[in-house]
């Protein structure tokens, strides 16, 4: 067994990680977020529609609910493969748990995810591309219009920094501050 060392995390390039831990398939339910500020003082920018049944979680999305999704509110996307040279899916597995950390932190936004290897087109139509085809891509959505799309890394592997760099671009993209 070969294995390589990237940034903190172990990478073999046999044998598998962890399976990605499944996650609740998405239904639509849009409700109103409580509109009262955080313990920082900060308010959601919009509406604030977020669909309280999946607050705080990862919705599994295909091409049968995708658009369901990301009409209305605040939304966070993880489009991302389940496979990759060298065996980097591990990696992307571990990025796919990283993501759900910082779901279950922002409470003002829905997330998301979705594996464009089992539902081919999602990422054509909104001009999302897996970087060498296959590093996971992060899309922020406002009311079903794209804000931003970016790698989930803001350094290549480095696993510590997903949490933080997602967070911080939710409070940028979805929050506002009052004082």
């Amino acid at each position: 067994m070969r294995a390589g060392a990237i940034g903190s995390v172990l990478l073999s390039t046999s044998g598998c990680a962890d399976p990605v831990l499944p996650a609740r398939e998405y239904v639509a339910s849009q409700e109103r977020l409580n509109q009262q500020p955080d313990s920082s003082g900060v308010r959601p920018t919009s509406s604030g529609l977020v669909d309280t049944g999946f607050a705080g979680e990862v919705a599994e999305l295909n091409s049968n609910n995708f658009y369901d999704f990301a009409e209305r509110g605040n939304r966070v996307v993880l489009f991302w493969k389940d496979t990759g040279p060298y065996g980097y899916a591990n990696a992307y597995r571990l990025a796919v748990s990283e993501f759900s950390k910082a779901a279950e932190e922002i409470k003002y936004a829905n997330f998301g995810r979705i594996d464009v290897a089992a539902n081919n087109g999602i990422e054509s139509a909104f001009n999302v591309r897996l970087q060498y085809g296959y590093i996971p891509e992060v899309l922020y959505l406002k009311d079903g219009k794209t804000i931003e799309s970016s790698s989930v890394f803001s350094r290549f592997l480095d696993f510590s920094t997903i949490q933080d760099n997602v967070a911080n671009k939710c409070k940028r993209f979805y929050l506002r501050n009052d004082n």
